[in-house]
Formats: C-alpha cells, structure tokens, sequence
C-alpha cells in the first residue's frame, strides 16, 4: 500500500477513494487493503476536530489497511492553556470542548 499520502485538514476521519466514495469512518472501522487498492485517508484530528467529537482522533496504517481510533485527552488542560494567552481568543479553547 505505497506511496503513501497522508492528508489532513478538516478534522473528520474519513477514507476518500478514486471512485468518488467517502467513506466517514468510526472508532475501530477497519478498512483493508487489497493489491492495487489507492485511497486518500485523513485520519482524523487531535485538538481541532470537526465531527462534534471532542476525542483525539488517529488511524494506524499496516500492509493490510487502516484503522481508525478515539482517545480521551487532558481538554480541560489544553483549554487553560489557550485561554492563559492573551493573543489567541477564549473560542479556540471552547470549541474543542464542543469538537468543533
């Protein structure tokens, strides 16, 4: 399953496929590979999702495909961080309360 491209930027976990199919994955959805198969996954986000789940979310790539998994983080912390500096707005921390 190479070359591998990685993309991220909107923050939903999903599997894009060269016949135009998205496929939004949940926790642990296991998508194999077969010989051939060319896909562009975006894992997901840690710190600033878009799918209303708060949650880090990450995918482990393998020979075999890709899963996809959730995570519990210190958000509370995080947030504190964020609002402990004066350029940044209190929204950026508030929203990944929201996972948004």
């Amino acid at each position: 399953m190479s070359p591998v491209i990685r993309e991220q930027h909107d923050g939903f976990p999903l599997i894009a496929t060269p016949d135009g199919r998205m496929l939004v994955v949940a926790e642990a959805t296991p998508w194999l590979a077969t010989a051939g198969d060319k896909a562009i996954i975006n894992p997901g986000s840690v710190g600033q999702p878009r799918d209303l789940d708060p949650r880090a979310s990450y995918a482990i790539l393998t020979d075999e495909g890709v899963e996809f998994f959730r995570l519990e983080y210190d958000i509370d912390s995080v947030v504190q961080k964020i609002h402990g500096i004066s350029q940044l707005s209190d929204w950026l921390g508030e929203r990944l309360k929201e996972g948004r």
